[in-house]
């Protein structure tokens, strides 16, 4: 998944924004994670097995809201529904 996901760093302030800015307590023990630890865990085979990368160029914001909706995948906290 070269060049697919987010890099350890970026990922780190993500899950750092999502407790201390919009206050979902989901990320309380994420929130410290180690980017180190980011790789680590994308490393892993359990991680490979669940992870899903789409590569959503060339679709608007009606399909990948119907695709976010059809997949089930609950918003973000903070973000409205698609």
């Amino acid at each position: 998944n070269l060049h697919e996901r987010l890099s350890g760093p970026a990922t780190k302030h993500i899950l750092e924004r999502q407790y201390n800015i919009f206050n979902d307590k989901r990320f309380e023990r994420l929130k410290n994670i180690s980017s180190s630890h980011i790789y680590n865990l994308r490393a892993s085979k359990i991680y490979q097995l669940h992870s899903m990368t789409m590569d959503l160029k060339g679709y608007n914001k009606f399909q990948i809201s119907t695709f976010v909706r059809l997949m089930d995948i609950p918003p973000m906290a903070g973000q409205h529904p698609a």
